[in-house]
């Protein structure tokens, strides 16, 4: 009689193992004493149950760790809540969103391990989060149509269609520059682009905000947005314009060495080194060191006594450029002529 006992415990407990797992799910959020599962429904426990060689009543209790999240009924193995459970804050075991839990049944001398699964089910309990509530973003004014800028994307502790589902644009100040590339490479991973759609001009517009909207698949739904501050950065696009085509002075023959005779101007739309203007000084070899040009002010002084006599007026010509990379110099016309230095004798 032992033995057979023996026998059927062996067979019973291989049954178990490989077969008697018991699934239950519940939703997260619901009130403590939530009904759960049954384990007396376990082919297991139903075995146990019904063999009249085992005396005693059958008792139930959690196996291993400390269960805080569940209960069971010792004499009718029923697990219920114990508490509410938020399925984005409470650890949840080795399978994702389960519980992994053994459950002891005892009946006299015998003792079963069921091994449980507790599922938690998620609701649309949380809204998608930007890490930020502006995201500043730089694009160069060069950039080509098409030319995509990654955006950072909202997170959602929602799982399923409960997490982010869509992004979209919903306030916009860019006349249509802009659209958004949104993409799902695997069902987990959102990839949203900012797309130039339209020819950027810094010097017509050199920012934009929009506003973009993240929204999940509940029902309501729930939405995060985030603000994108957009910079155009200046390329080298334009060169120096003179002010004039022609510039005319006038200086007296003899004049001192570094007098003034006109000053040269030239504006560039870009900023930062690519709108910095430099100036320099073509001269025919006739008129070698007697000028001198201000780099920087674009100031044409005299670097020699001028002698009327020699030469009435002098045709230069000064060029202008900017520091940015592949600038594209202008150049202008100066005429200086030279007045005679009248001697009254008393």
């Amino acid at each position: 009689m032992a033995r057979m006992l023996f026998i059927w415990l062996v067979s019973l407990l291989t049954f178990c193992k490989a077969l008697d797992v018991m699934k239950f799910q519940v939703f997260e959020e619901l009130e403590a004493e939530t009904f759960v599962g049954d384990i007396s429904e376990s082919r297991t426990v139903k075995a146990m149950a019904t063999n009249d060689n085992i005396k005693g009543e059958l008792r139930y209790e959690f196996q291993g760790s400390l269960q805080t999240s569940f209960g069971i009924d010792e004499t009718t193995g029923v697990i219920r809540t114990a508490a509410k459970i938020d399925r984005e804050n409470v650890s949840l075991g080795l399978i994702r969103d389960t519980f992994q839990i053994w459950v002891q049944a005892s009946k006299g001398v015998m003792t079963a391990a069921i091994p449980t699964e507790i599922k938690i089910l998620d609701i649309n309990d949380n809204s998608p989060v930007f890490k930020e509530d502006i995201e500043n973003i730089s694009v160069k004014e060069s950039a080509p149509l098409g030319a995509e800028l990654p955006i950072t994307v909202a997170e959602d502790s929602d799982i399923g269609n409960n997490s982010v589902q869509s992004y979209e644009i919903v306030d916009r100040n860019d006349g249509g520059v802009f659209d958004l590339k949104v993409s799902r490479p695997t069902s987990e991973i959102f990839q949203v682009k900012l797309v130039v759609s339209k020819r950027l001009d810094r010097e017509i517009n050199d920012s934009y905000y929009l506003v973009i909207e993240a929204k999940d698949g509940g029902s309501p739904p729930r939405v995060g947005r985030k603000g994108l501050s957009i910079t155009v950065q200046d390329s080298n696009d334009h060169f120096p314009k003179f002010s004039k085509g022609l510039y005319v002075g006038e200086v007296r023959e003899n004049s001192r060495v570094g007098t003034f005779v006109l000053n040269v101007t030239a504006t560039d739309k870009d900023i930062g080194t690519n709108g910095e203007v430099v100036y320099s000084l073509q001269v025919p070899p006739l008129y070698k060191d007697l000028f001198a040009l201000d780099a920087r002010t674009g100031e044409l002084r005299t670097n020699a006594a001028l002698d009327y006599e020699l030469s009435k007026d002098y045709q230069l010509q000064v060029t202008a450029r900017d520091k940015g990379p592949d600038s594209i110099p202008s150049t202008a016309v100066v005429n200086v002529k030279v007045s005679v230095q009248y001697l009254h004798r008393v």
